[in-house]
């Protein structure tokens, strides 16, 4: 935290607070000074003092807007359990550029038109040309895509998406037909389905498609094809939910994750991702494809006050722009999935030879292991990432408990929970999702004399609440901060 001066001496040289004090006692001026301050009724102020005290005003005031940081200190915590959708994890971390992007479009008015004409240019670039509608939810986003239309949907389809929600829930209004078992449909089922619906015209369709879903990824896609033949053949519109789309092909390389941009090409209408996870945003829903289709959608966002507000547009577009990157990324979700596994390995045996034979730690090794990347169906992604192994002394569940709780060092530094994962005598502290800054605090969290002196945090500890512990900024013990910035 930054230390705020309380004293003009803090803030300006000796030399010139010296030569500001002999130009206010001038004879001259320091009667036209004591003049002033009768007028006003402060005549038995010093006008240094005057100063000095509108200062430390301010200054209370800019501490007691600082100290809203508290309660993010509170809730933040070091994820080191390797996957990124973790189910303690409450939101993705996104860039920084973006955040930062966020905080100015919030705290400045934006032109309505200007916006308009800045979303259309940069979505048309990145998008070939497509429409595109940005909402404030994903629900929003679907409910005016889909209409009064019937939906037909794969029963394998219906997954609850952890940090997107339940699609039978979002789809509940609606009137849909599923189709096929729940281990997978074919064409076969899409065609009987077809026939023994009474709707008509088939326009009054469409088909929805999920992905990840409740499928292995082989038969994902097969499915997925079967799905586009049938409906191009009975030109029902394809309408795709791609909680793991992607606009950046590294990403679609190295991990299998949907591009929007190919799939926009060959076989869905309109795609429909959530902002904040893949695409790198801060929240919303973001629609994109035929321009038929997506008016209709943002006219009915725009009559429901669905619209994503400015300056969540502005941070938005920004982050469309970062998303088709494949270098330069240093935070946030795409950031960490594109790290160099070499630079996480290096930092993995760092962190070994500081913690290995260390109090309740009787080994600590680098070691690559493969992690899902997070709960079905995400699943079906799996991450190479390079993490410490423990070896531990007493059962490996305690440890991990208090980590998980955040502690506070004799020495003031704060140590936010740290999420680990881990066997009866194993505990894995993986490297993939944790900032380089914060590998000091895992020594530290782990470390004996640490260990020694913290007490846990219960509820009713606001972190930081100390002044000790807000203006330490010390690493901890045996850090390898500087060399891991």
């Amino acid at each position: 935290m930054v230390k705020i001066p309380n004293r003009l001496e803090d803030l300006y040289p000796a030399n010139a607070l010296e030569m500001l004090t002999d130009v206010l006692h001038q004879p001259g001026i320091s009667a036209k000074v004591r003049e002033a301050l009768d007028r006003v009724g402060l005549r038995e102020l010093n006008p240094l003092e005057q100063v000095q005290q509108a200062w430390q005003q301010a200054r209370s005031w800019i501490e007691s807007v600082a100290s809203d940081s508290d309660a993010t200190q509170e809730t933040h915590v070091i994820n080191a359990s390797g996957q990124l959708f973790h189910p303690q994890i409450a939101s993705l971390p996104t860039n920084m550029a973006v955040a930062r992007v966020l905080a100015s479009a919030c705290s400045k008015s934006q032109h309505a038109e200007r916006l308009r004409a800045r979303q259309e240019r940069i979505s048309g670039n990145i998008l070939g040309g497509a429409s595109t509608c940005w909402t404030t939810s994903l629900f929003d986003a679907l409910d005016g895509l889909i209409g009064p239309r019937q939906v037909l949907i794969a029963k394998t389809d219906l997954v609850r998406i952890p940090h997107v929600g339940d699609v039978a829930s979002m789809l509940g209004h609606k009137s849909i037909i599923e189709i096929g078992p729940s281990n997978g449909c074919s064409a076969d089922d899409w065609h009987a389905a077809l026939t023994r619906t009474s709707v008509s015209p088939q326009s009054e369709l469409c088909i929805l498609t999920v992905s990840p879903n409740a499928l292995p990824h082989e038969e994902a896609l097969r499915q997925r094809k079967e799905t586009f033949q049938v409906a191009a053949e009975k030109g029902i519109p394809v309408f795709g939910l791609l909680a793991d789309g992607v606009f950046n092909a590294k990403l679609n390389q190295q991990f299998g994750f949907p591009l929007i941009t190919e799939m926009l090409k060959n076989e869905l209408d309109v795609a429909v991702a959530p902002l904040s996870l893949l695409v790198g945003g801060v929240s919303g829903g973001l629609l994109m494809g035929k321009q038929r289709h997506v008016t209709n959608a943002a006219l009915s966002a725009r009559s429901r006050g669905t619209e994503l507000p400015a300056p969540l547009l502005s941070a938005s577009l920004l982050a469309l722009q970062l998303s088709i990157l494949t270098d330069d990324l240093e935070s946030g979700a795409l950031g960490n999935l594109m790290t160099n596994p070499a630079n996480l390995a290096e930092r993995a045996r760092r962190i070994a030879v500081q913690l290995n034979q260390q109090g309740s730690i009787q080994t600590a090794v680098e070691q690559e292991r493969s992690v899902a990347i997070g709960p079905a169906p995400w699943s079906r992604y799996s991450l190479n990432n390079w993490a410490v192994k423990l070896e531990s002394k007493e059962p490996a569940s305690l440890i991990r408990e208090k980590l998980a709780a955040g502690s506070v060092t004799q020495d003031g530094l704060y140590i936010p929970p740290v999420l680990t994962e881990g066997s009866e005598h194993t505990i894995w502290v993986d490297l993939r999702f944790v900032d380089p800054k914060d590998d000091h605090l895992i020594v530290a969290a782990l470390s004996p004399g640490a260990r020694a002196s913290v007490k846990a945090l219960d509820a009713t500890e606001t972190p930081g609440s100390n002044s000790q512990h807000a203006e330490t900024a010390e690493p901890g013990p045996q850090s390898d901060q500087a060399a891991d910035s």
